[in-house]
């Protein structure tokens, strides 16, 4: 609002043209990147009119090559902790963002509040943005992902090539060493399916839980032929 503004003392200017006057205590404490920008002097001064006045206010400014939408979602974590109410879509485009700004704590929520949205039909990508950005918490789910929805997404050509490259990540591969991508996809179909009751007993070929028992097996086989299709071969799971 205007008292707002009227405190600024800083302004920082998005890719797009719309300036945002900020609280430089609250904006460059959080990053050190913002606060780098800022200390290295100013390009331009911008007018802002505060809103429903007509004075204006001078402020030092700062170009950003940030779009003012992920540059929105920034400040909003700068000034408040959180990302709420942004779509998964812009989250997307907040987390390299967060990286370049060194954000780690905005890259964290953003990735929490991502992991809701990964589904079969984005799993690959969220998959290679957790991994080049260091999100464990999206790769996980994204292994969950895999683990359900694996007879849709195994014959993607996709996956045998995550499969190849997990396998050949290791520096010394042995014949029977296991796969890090299959082993963490094991661990959550065991964990979906583990064919256990609430106290851990397995079920009875008469208890609906049983079926569940099947399903991993089935799993296990897909993953399985995954690795004979490669020409891999991996310590076998049961």
């Amino acid at each position: 609002g205007g008292a707002g503004l009227a405190f600024a003392d800083l302004c920082f200017r998005a890719a797009d043209g719309r300036a945002f006057p900020v609280h430089r205590a609250f904006a460059c404490a959080r990053s050190p990147y913002l606060r780098a920008l800022a200390e290295g002097g100013f390009r331009e001064a911008a007018l802002l009119p505060e809103k429903g006045e007509d004075e204006e206010y001078h402020l030092p400014t700062v170009p950003i090559h940030i779009s003012s939408e992920v540059f929105s979602v920034v400040l909003q974590y700068c000034y408040s902790d959180t990302v709420d109410g942004c779509a998964p879509e812009l989250l997307f485009e907040v987390l390299p963002s967060a990286d370049e700004l060194l954000l780690p704590g905005l890259k964290a929520l953003a990735s929490g509040a991502l992991a809701p949205a990964v589904g079969p039909e984005n799993v690959f990508e969220v998959l290679r943005l957790a991994g080049l950005y260091s999100l464990p918490r999206l790769e996980s789910r994204c292994m969950q992902v895999f683990a359900i929805w694996l007879e849709e997404l195994y014959s993607n050509e996709e996956f045998s090539t995550l499969v190849y490259e997990s396998a050949m990540s290791l520096k010394t591969r042995e014949s029977a060493d296991s796969i890090p991508l299959l082993d963490e996809i094991r661990f959550h179909i065991t964990d979906i399916y583990s064919g256990t009751d609430a106290d851990g007993n397995p079920a009875e070929e008469d208890d609906p839980l049983y079926e569940q028992i099947h399903e991993r097996h089935k799993r296990f086989a897909i993953l399985d032929e995954v690795v004979s299709s490669l020409g891999l071969r991996t310590v076998k799971v049961s």
